[in-house]
């Protein structure tokens, strides 16, 4: 919905439809088209949330989430066509490695 904001589950969300016994290794997610401060689709020029990488909640989620599940994955598609990879414990968005 253009101009309404971000939308994010939390892990506990997202790892709520896991069979019975099994093991979250990891997540996979997309980051939506460019936006301005609005959230109204712009160009990757009048971005201002650095779609292009991942985000601090992004970081703190996934880091929550290696904590109870070592070595655990995360990686992102960007509005640019790229994706990106995060694993184990990261510090920020620049830890990230190209896929």
């Amino acid at each position: 919905r253009l101009g309404s904001g971000r939308t994010a589950p939390t892990f506990k969300e997202s790892a709520g439809g896991l069979p019975k016994g099994s093991t979250p290794v990891g997540q996979y997610h997309t980051h939506g088209d460019y936006s301005d401060i609005n959230f109204n689709r712009t160009n990757k020029a009048g971005d201002v949330h650095n779609s292009d990488k991942f985000s601090n909640s992004d970081i703190s989620i996934h880091n929550r989430a290696n904590k109870t599940f070592p070595n655990y994955t995360n990686v992102l598609g960007t509005p640019s066509g790229s994706f990106w990879k995060i694993f184990g414990k990261v510090s920020g968005p620049d830890d990230a490695i190209p896929l």
